[in-house]
């Protein structure tokens, strides 16, 4: 199993044992995939889907950067469960979601931060190269 799946099953876990889903089946249907997808995941012999994933984040508040990377916290604003449950974004069997969809909107995020983070090192860059001159 991947950590990417690893994650998951531990959101399904942790959900779980909260009581906010009663079992795989209650969970698949949350999060609008089927049962038996939950079951392959679990078992090791599939890798969670990108529906699956997106619908986690969606329903039960999940933080897209854990759940991807393992960075951060679980849930987001560092809460300890889920702030609301909501409708998944993509309905099971209705709709289907490319891998690249979901994708598309984390690698934006993380490009976004990056440049964030290439401002704030050039400024302090700056700061360094003006200590030195003043050494």
């Amino acid at each position: 199993m991947n950590d990417l799946s690893k994650r998951f099953m531990e959101v399904y876990g942790c959900l779980n044992e909260k009581g906010i889903v009663s079992g795989y089946k209650d969970f698949a249907s949350q999060i609008s995939v089927s049962t038996s997808m939950i079951t392959e995941i679990s078992k090791g012999r599939s890798n969670v889907g990108a529906t699956a994933l997106q619908n986690i984040v969606c329903v039960f508040s999940i933080n897209g950067d854990w759940l991807l990377t393992g960075k951060g916290e679980m849930f987001l604003n560092g809460e300890t469960e889920p702030n609301s449950i909501k409708e998944p974004l993509v309905p099971y069997n209705k709709s289907k979601i490319t891998s690249e969809d979901v994708l598309y909107k984390i690698i934006s995020n993380q490009e976004k931060k990056i440049q964030e983070l290439n401002r704030i090192i050039g400024k302090l860059e700056c700061q360094i190269e003006t200590l030195r001159e003043k050494n």
